[in-house]
């Protein structure tokens, strides 16, 4: 199979990935370097990447859907024979006793009739994808690759099974044709899996293959969302609902499914109240959020965010609920004031809320920021900052607006803040709770915390009851002042590593899902600065065993699977069946949509789709209360095959860091001081958006009534397109019709290019977008427009898109609105330059009245030459005016 793709080409690119079977690494750039020598063509690069020479299907253990192999539940009881690792789950292995039992009454030998029943179970091999020769293919032959003498032995002594196992009308030609066109129909490309003499082979034999399946080694990647900025949660409700809700730092929340679509209405929107600045690395903003625990029934949750003005630093927690008619929203005006911390610096805030197994809300926070805890506030009990926090949100205590739970360590302590259950933190940034172990609940309420370092040592922690964690007289395992061995007890993290291996520690969770077996029990964590993947093992009591994760090469992660990710990596997630997620950016702002969202997927053995998917309807079914329908948008799922500029590629090598083993007593959480970024807006006048302030308005003469007042007999529509998930170049993708005006248009663009600028300001940009391009780049002042689809009826609509600009000469961007005949066009500017030089990536949303035979779209006005660019990102219109 042969795939053309014109690309920019690079000389200086150098792919490596490890070959996961085989163990070696691979380097395609002198393949590369050859081909661009023969294939340049007006500066383009037609690359021709040979499947098959690449290796994209590897020897591996794979099933004829290019999942994995898994161990089916309670065993196969007719093709019993692959019990311990198959390719089909108990209702295929009936389906194949059905089919052997309808045929088998045509064979009279026995010995005819065994081979019948071991060639219609070779389907269930878990090598199924090499022996039905879809490896190079992508597609199942009719019927399993035999042997030469095997098939010969065949052909001779049971003739009458072959039609039985398949009535390919080509194959039975071939049989009919004889002995030999039948071999070599039945031949496959790679002889060393024919059946039976895999069965005997060194390399993949079933001994080989099942320590193969059932051992850990590196993992794939499962796009899940892209788009976003600086997504810093992932969690669910544990309704029953089956949602999943993404947050990200700039105040917004949206809703997720799982399959990859996402309600175009946030579910929370407190942007307008959420402290940011412009400033990289600024980590203050929208940092966390938990659902209370009985969620199902009062539909209460609670959030952490940064509040006040820039040299007035505070931290909120607030409760909401949602709302009354739309349980996919809030109520706007439900929100209590939990609890509210000052601070003296604006890093170092923490920012993690959590339900324990006892129905506390637990809390993280900063030691006030700085550097080195200036004021000792770690240490210091009558603080809150550099604490884990527990608290009961059911309750009321005398002058606050919560409960003191009564067992918590320091109710007694004279001085002490009661809310304290752990001290001695520095900035812990992401913690989770143990779900447990599936079938013992081995683990299970433990709460795992990264903890970031301030120089040198980065450290994971498990938090306990009055424990006292170190900070600021340890860092880690080491001594950071002269106070250190000298305040009593200390509870050190159950692992730490140094700043040559990476210097900003994310905690994760341990893995309790059903997909990926071999993950079991797990803990999973991530280095921001270093981009890095690591997970920790319970070897026994306080003992665990730390390595570092890499991606596997493209000969495994493939068709759905990726094998790369941006480099910095913000934030850990869990969903409703415990299945994790990374979170991760390749330009850590607010104003960039280059956030994305990646499930980690083990490509060596998965759990059984039954029950894995018994889970999930489990999950599905369960009631959930909403009074609408949710209306959602194709989110990107696929994996692009062009990379961004910034994204790491994480792959396994055989000088991977060593494993380490160390015995502890605890695990810590952290919080990235360097972890997220936060810009504002900008001087840009944007006259459409709700992207920061509330008080900016629609200012169209085309806006609808508010949702209030829309017909509710209007029938549902709506429509989308995502740019990210562009896989051809086809002028009319999306369904978007390109209007010309004069030598200017809009095209698709994967990148920066040789003849526009490089460096930083483009090194950021999203991997697709549509743009304006102009033929001839020297005209001014000139234009270009395009078209959505019509919508299919009169009424309200809201209109939602993601865009942004580059450089300083391009001068608007405007929406029109106009009707088919001669009319005036109506249009609102969204964005005009004035003038200043800025990358700015931006949202809006603006309620439409569209009447019969009008359309809508887009004019885009260039300035002189290249400098800069408009970009639209992501559009969706859906029937029904925007809600407020």
């Amino acid at each position: 199979m042969v795939v053309l793709a014109s690309v920019q080409f690079n000389s200086s690119i150098k792919l490596k990935y490890r070959d996961s079977v085989h163990g070696t690494v691979v380097d395609h750039q002198t393949v590369f370097s050859e081909m661009a020598s023969l294939f340049r063509v007006a500066g383009l690069f037609v690359v021709i990447f040979v499947i098959s020479l690449l290796g994209l299907v590897g020897s591996h253990p794979l099933c004829l859907d290019f999942s994995p192999p898994f161990k089916p539940t309670g065993g196969l009881s007719f093709c019993s024979e692959y019990s311990t690792l198959a390719c089909c789950t108990r209702d295929q292995d009936d389906r194949i006793a059905a089919k052997y039992y309808r045929s088998v009454g045509a064979v009279t030998n026995a010995t005819c009739a065994a081979r019948l029943k071991t060639l219609l179970c070779i389907e269930c091999s878990p090598l199924a994808v090499h022996l039905y020769d879809a490896e190079t293919t992508l597609v199942k032959k009719p019927f399993p690759g035999l042997c030469r003498a095997y098939c010969a032995d065949v052909y001779r002594s049971c003739p009458g099974i072959v039609p039985l196992v398949s009535n390919s009308s080509q194959l039975l030609a071939a049989f009919r044709n004889g002995e030999s066109d039948f071999c070599n129909a039945v031949r496959i490309t790679d002889v060393n899996y024919c059946y039976p003499d895999v069965l005997t082979s060194q390399e993949f034999g079933p001994n080989q293959t099942h320590a193969y399946s059932n051992t850990e080694g590196c993992l794939c990647l499962r796009k899940f969302a892209g788009s976003l900025r600086n997504p810093l949660l992932l969690l669910s409700a544990e309704d029953g609902s089956g949602r999943i809700f993404v947050g990200e730092q700039l105040g917004l929340v949206n809703i997720y499914y799982r399959n990859g679509t996402r309600r175009i209405e946030f579910f929370l929107d407190i942007s307008n109240v959420v402290l940011d600045s412009a400033s990289p690395g600024d980590e203050r903003g929208f940092l966390g959020m938990a659902f209370h625990p009985n969620f199902r029934s009062n539909q209460r949750f609670y959030v952490y965010y940064s509040i006040g003005r820039e040299g007035a630093f505070r931290n909120r927690i607030s409760e909401f609920t949602t709302s009354a008619t739309n349980r996919d929203t809030i109520n706007r005006t439900s929100e209590r004031v939990i609890l509210e911390m000052d601070k003296p610096f604006s890093n170092h805030n923490g920012g993690q809320l959590l339900f324990g197994v006892d129905g506390y809300l637990y809390i993280t926070t900063g030691d006030g920021g700085s550097g080195g805890d200036p004021f000792n506030n770690a240490q210091n009990l009558s603080t809150l900052l550099g604490k884990v926090l527990r608290i009961d949100v059911d309750g009321r205590s005398p002058g606050l607006a919560y409960g003191i739970p009564p067992s918590n360590p320091f109710v007694s302590t004279p001085r002490a803040r009661p809310e304290v259950f752990a001290y001695g933190c520095r900035n812990m940034w992401r913690c989770s709770v143990d779900r447990g172990d599936r079938q013992t609940g081995y683990g299970r309420g433990r709460i795992f915390c990264g903890d970031v370092g301030q120089a040198k040592w980065e450290e994971v922690d498990i938090i306990k009851s009055g424990r006292n964690y170190g900070w600021n007289t340890r860092e880690g395992d080491e001594c950071y002042n002269y106070m250190c061995g000298r305040i009593g007890p200390e509870e050190y993290p159950i692992f730490a590593y140094n700043h040559n291996v990476g210097n900003c520690i994310i905690g994760g969770y341990v893995y309790r899902g059903c997909s990926s077996p071999n993950f079991q029990g797990l803990y999973f964590f991530a280095d921001y600065g270093y981009g890095k993947l690591f997970r920790l093992k319970e070897l026994a009591s306080n003992a665990w065993e730390s390595k570092e994760i890499f991606t596997c090469g493209r000969d495994v992660c493939f068709n759905d699977l990726t094998w790369d990710f941006e480099r910095n990596i913000l934030s850990f997630g869990e969903d409703e069946t415990g299945e994790i997620y990374i979170l991760t950016t390749s330009y850590p702002s607010t104003q960039s949509f280059s956030g994305s969202i990646y499930q980690l997927v083990d490509p060596r053995r998965r759990g059984d789709p039954t029950s894995c998917n018994s889970a999930l309807n489990t999950v599905a079914t369960s009631t959930q209360a909403s009074s609408t329908t949710p209306t959602t948008t194709t989110t990107t799922t696929s994996t692009s095959t062009t990379t961004p500029t910034t994204t790491t590629t994480r792959t396994s090598t055989s000088t991977a860091t060593p494993t380490t083993t160390t015995t502890r007593t605890s695990t810590s959480t952290t919080t990235p001081t360097t972890t997220t970024t936060r810009t504002s807006t900008s001087t840009t006048t944007l006259t459409t958006t709700t992207t920061r302030t509330s008080t900016t308005t629609p200012t169209t003469t085309t806006t609808g009534p508010s949702s209030s007042t829309v017909d509710r007999q209007q029938p549902s529509w709506n429509w989308s397109c995502d740019f990210e998930k562009r896989i051809d170049g086809s002028p009319d993708f999306c369904d978007i019709v390109q209007a010309t005006d004069d030598q200017f248009d809009w095209t698709i663009f994967t990148g920066p290019t040789p003849s526009e600028p490089t460096g930083p300001d483009y090194a950021y940009s999203l991997p697709w977008y549509i743009y304006i391009e102009a033929s001839n780049p020297r005209l001014s002042n000139d234009t270009a427009k395009i078209y959505l689809p019509s919508p299919p009826f009169p009424g309200e609509y809201c209109l939602s898109f993601h865009y942004h600009m580059f450089g300083f000469h391009i001068r608007e961007l405007q929406l029109f609105v106009e009707t088919t005949a001669s009319s005036p066009r109506s249009t609102v500017t969204i964005w005009r330059s004035t003038g200043q030089k800025g990358n700015f990536w931006l949202f809006a949303r603006v309620s439409l009245s569209i009447a019969t035979n009008q359309r809508i779209g887009f004019i885009g006005v260039r300035g002189d030459e290249y400098s800069g660019d408009i970009g639209l990102d992501a559009i969706y219109l859906t029937s029904n005016a925007c809600s407020v």
